[in-house]
C-alpha cells in the first residue's frame, strides 16, 4: 500500500486546513510588506517631486542673485573706466584689477552667493580679462552657455543667459550679461558655486541633504553619513547641465521610522486576527465535513470504482452537497465528453487533412464493405483512379504550397462531380485520387470520368510547366459486373492498369479496363508533353 493510501480524508482535511492557515498568515505578511513597499515608493515619488521643485526654485533664486550682482558690478565707476580704457587703448591691467576688486575688498551683492570668478568677453565671445582664483577655467565660455549665446541675433544679444555646468567634478553656475546697454560692448560672465545655495533645499523640504559630484564623490553633507541611513528613506535627484550632462546628484533623507513602526503594529494585529478567524472557521468546517462529506465521498468512491472497472454505463448520483453534486456532474460530463472525443478521433482518422476527402485507410474499409454488398445484391461496382498529370513539374514550378493548392482544387472538382451519397471520392496517396462507385455500370463510370475531364478543361487551371498550359488529369476506369469474379484488390489493380495506359497514351485522357483489354480515349487530346495521340 502506498503511503498516500494510509492517510484518511479527515487527517488530510485537518492538514490542509493547517497548511492554508500557514499560507494565509504568510500571505498577510507578504501583503503587508508589499503595501509597505508601495507606500515607500509613493512617498519616494512624491518627495522626489518636492526636491525637484525646491532645486528649481533655488537655481532660479541663484540666477536672480547673480543677475543683480552682475548688474550692480557693471554700474561701478572703476569697472566702467577700466572697460572704457580697454576699448580706447587696449589696456587690460585696469580691467583685470576691476574684476579682482570684489574678491579683494569684498562686494555687498556677493554676500549670499559663493562667487568664484568674473570674466569679460568681447562681442565675439572671446575672453578679454578675468579675475584670478585658485580654479583655472578654460579661456572660452562653458559649452552650454556658449551654445545659447552664439545662436542669438539682433535684440536677443542684449538678454542674459545662464547655465549649470560641470568642471573638474564640481558644479558651477554662470550668468552671461550684456555690457554697455543698447550699445553692446561685450559680455560679463558671473560664475558661482551653487552648493551653498543648494543647501537651502534642506530648509525648504525639512530633510537632510547630501551632494555628490558627477563622478559620485561626496561634496557636502549635513549629518553623519553612516548615521544618515538609519531609518531614513533616500530621495535621489540629479541636476543636469545645459547639454544634459550630469552635474550634481542630490540625496535627501526622509525619516520613515514612524512608518516602519506603524507597519509592524498593523502587521502583527492582522496576523493575530487571521489566525483566530482561521481557527474558528476550521472547527466549523471540520464539524460540517464530518457529517456531510465523508459518507457522500464513500458512495461516490464506490460508483467511480465501478466505472474504472469498465462499467461505462455508471452514472454518479447527484443528491448531495452542492460542491459534490458539481463534482458528480463533472464526472458524468467527462464520461460523455470521452465518448464524443472517441467519435471525433474516429472521424479524424477517416479524412485526409489536406483535401478533406476520405483517406486511403477509410477507402480500403469502404471498398471491402461495398464489395460484400455487391456480392449480396449482384450489382456492378466501378472504380475511377485519377492521377494529376506532371505533378512533380507543378511542384517544382509553383512550390510545395502551390502543389497543396493544386491538390485541394482537384479534390474540390471531385466533390462537385460526385453527387450520389453512395459514391466515395478519396485521396489515395500523393497526387492520386480514387472514386468508388457502388451499383454503377461501366457506361456511367465512363460518363463520370469524361465529365471530370471536361470540368478540368473548362476550369483551365494554369500549369505553366507543361505545353498544355493547364492542370489536367489521367483517369483509369474499371467495372466489376459480378462481384464473385473479382476482389477489392483486383478492382484496384484493374483501375491502376487502366490509369497506367491513360498516362502511357499521352495523359489528359481516360482509359477503360474492360473485357477486351484497356481502351484509351479523351476529349481534349493535346498532350501535356507536346505530342498528339488519337483516341
Amino acid at each position: 500500500m502506498r503511503p498516500i493510501n494510509r492517510i484518511s480524508l479527515r487527517t488530510l482535511t485537518i492538514s490542509l486546513v493547517g497548511l492554508l492557515a500557514l499560507l494565509a498568515v504568510l500571505t498577510q505578511v507578504l501583503a503587508a510588506q508589499y503595501f509597505r513597499g508601495a507606500a515607500l515608493a509613493a512617498q519616494h515619488e512624491s518627495l522626489t517631486q518636492v526636491v525637484e521643485v525646491a532645486s528649481a526654485e533655488v537655481l532660479r533664486q541663484l540666477d536672480t542673485q547673480l543677475l543683480l550682482l552682475g548688474t550692480e558690478f557693471q554700474a561701478r565707476p572703476a569697472f566702467k573706466n577700466a572697460l572704457s580704457r580697454f576699448q580706447r587703448e587696449g589696456e587690460r591691467e585696469a580691467l583685470q584689477a576691476a574684476l579682482q576688486d570684489p574678491f579683494t575688498h569684498g562686494f555687498s551683492a556677493a554676500r549670499i552667493t559663493d562667487l568664484v570668478k568674473l570674466r569679460v568677453f568681447d562681442t565675439r565671445l572671446q575672453l578679454v580679462a578675468e579675475s584670478t582664483s585658485a580654479i583655472s577655467f578654460p579661456p572660452s565660455l562653458p559649452s552650454a552657455l556658449l551654445k545659447q549665446a552664439s545662436k542669438r541675433e539682433g535684440a536677443d544679444r542684449l538678454k542674459a543667459v545662464n547655465a549649470l555646468w560641470p568642471w573638474e567634478h564640481r558644479a558651477y553656475y554662470s550668468v552671461l550679461l550684456p555690457v554697455g546697454g543698447l550699445k553692446l560692448l561685450g559680455y560679463l560672465e558671473v560664475i558661482a558655486d551653487p552648493s551653498i545655495n543648494l543647501r537651502a533645499i534642506e530648509r525648504m523640504t525639512h530633510m537632510p541633504l547630501t551632494m555628490y559630484n558627477d563622478n559620485g564623490d561626496l561634496l557636502d553633507h549635513s549629518i553623519d553619513e553612516a548615521r544618515s541611513r538609519e531609518g531614513m528613506l533616500p530621495i535621489e535627484y540629479t541636476l543636469f547641465g545645459g547639454e544634459s550632462e550630469k552635474v550634481l546628484r542630490l540625496v535627501s533623507l526622509s525619516n520613515v521610522n514612524q512608518l516602519n513602526k506603524d507597519w509592524q503594529q498593523t502587521t502583527w494585529l492582522a496576523v493575530i486576527g487571521v489566525v483566530v478567524l482561521i481557527a474558528l472557521a476550521a472547527l466549523l468546517v471540520l464539524a460540517i465535513l464530518n457529517r456531510f462529506v465523508f459518507k457522500p465521498v464513500d458512495a461516490m468512491k464506490q460508483e467511480m470504482a465501478r466505472f474504472a472497472a469498465g462499467d461505462q454505463s455508471v452514472i454518479v448520483g447527484t443528491h448531495m452537497l452542492f460542491e459534490f453534486a458539481v463534482l458528480a456532474d463533472a464526472f458524468n460530463a467527462m464520461a460523455r465528453e470521452l465518448a464524443i472525443k472517441i467519435d471525433q478521433l474516429k472521424h479524424l482518422s477517416r479524412y485526409d487533412s489536406l483535401t478533406t476527402l476520405v483517406n486511403r485507410q477509410h477507402f480500403d474499409l469502404c471498398i471491402e464493405q461495398e464489395w460484400r454488398r455487391a456480392l449480396r445484391s449482384h450489382e456492378p461496382i466501378s472504380l475511377l483512379m485519377i492521377d494529376v498529370d506532371h505533378f512533380k513539374r507543378y511542384n517544382d514550378y509553383y512550390g510545395h504550397v502551390g502543389g497543396d493548392d493544386c491538390l485541394r482544387a482537384v479534390a474540390e472538382i471531385l466533390r462537385q462531380v460526385v453527387q450520389r451519397s453512395t459514391d466515395l471520392p478519396a485521396r489515395y496517396g500523393g497526387e492520386e485520387f480514387v472514386v468508388l462507385l457502388p451499383n454503377t455500370p461501366l457506361s456511367s463510370a465512363i460518363a463520370l470520368a469524361e465529365e471530370i475531364l471536361a470540368i478540368f478543361q473548362q476550369r483551365n487551371l494554369p500549369h505553366a510547366a507543361t505545353s498544355l498550359g493547364r492542370i489536367s488529369v489521367s483517369i483509369g476506369v474499371t467495372t466489376c459486373n459480378t462481384a464473385e469474379a473479382c476482389s477489392p484488390s483486383g478492382l484496384v489493380e484493374s483501375a491502376d492498369s487502366a490509369l497506367y495506359e491513360a498516362k502511357h497514351a499521352g495523359r489528359n485522357r481516360l482509359a477503360v479496363a474492360g473485357e477486351h483489354g484497356v481502351v484509351s480515349s479523351c476529349t481534349d487530346c493535346s498532350c501535356i508533353d507536346g505530342t498528339q495521340k488519337p483516341a
